[in-house]
């Protein structure tokens, strides 16, 4: 019903849904996370107070290598607890590929997403036949259909003898 519903949701609907869920982010992040707390402090901001995204502009810009340098206890929260951490990855696109911990009930949710975008390309169930190509830091998209790897592109015998095959005889999504 809430995916449905959010089709039509107008342009100032959107931006207050976001306004609302960033700021519980940051609610999360100052009350949970370490590293935040004291990123909040420095930049005097108080994400009970936010009100507006321009207001984000008084945070500093953290590049992935700044992040690399900080213990991951001063990354995660407190609130979730150790069991439930998966670790994931960026994929590498920018050269410097970055590890983090994910709880692993986004796992589910991603699914979910990544169902709901598919169904805008026009994928109407799980008998519609789905190629993921690459994208292999991207669980979610695992069982939605064959999964051809950069080891697999990147081998020229498994390209003809199976990915050209499976796309010319099955023609998937």
């Amino acid at each position: 019903w809430a995916i449905k519903r959010s089709d039509q949701f107008s342009e100032p609907e959107w931006r207050e849904l976001q306004l609302c869920k960033i700021k519980s982010l940051l609610l999360h992040a100052s009350r949970s996370v370490k590293f935040w707390k004291k990123i909040f402090k420095d930049a005097h901001f108080d994400p009970a107070k936010f009100k507006i995204i321009k207001e984000l502009e008084k945070l500093p810009v953290i590049s992935r290598a700044d992040i690399k340098k900080i213990r991951s206890e001063e990354l995660t929260s407190r609130d979730v607890s150790p069991s439930r951490y998966i670790r994931s990855y960026t994929s590498g696109s920018t050269g410097e590929p970055l590890s983090f911990f994910q709880d692993v009930r986004d796992a589910f949710r991603r699914r979910i997403n990544t169902t709901q975008e598919l169904r805008y390309a026009g994928f109407s169930s799980y008998s519609t036949v789905v190629a993921v190509i690459g994208l292999e830091n991207h669980p979610d998209l695992d069982g939605l259909g064959l999964r051809f790897g950069m080891e697999e592109l990147e081998n020229q015998e498994i390209r003809i003898t199976q990915i050209y095959r499976f796309l010319e005889a099955k023609q998937p999504l």
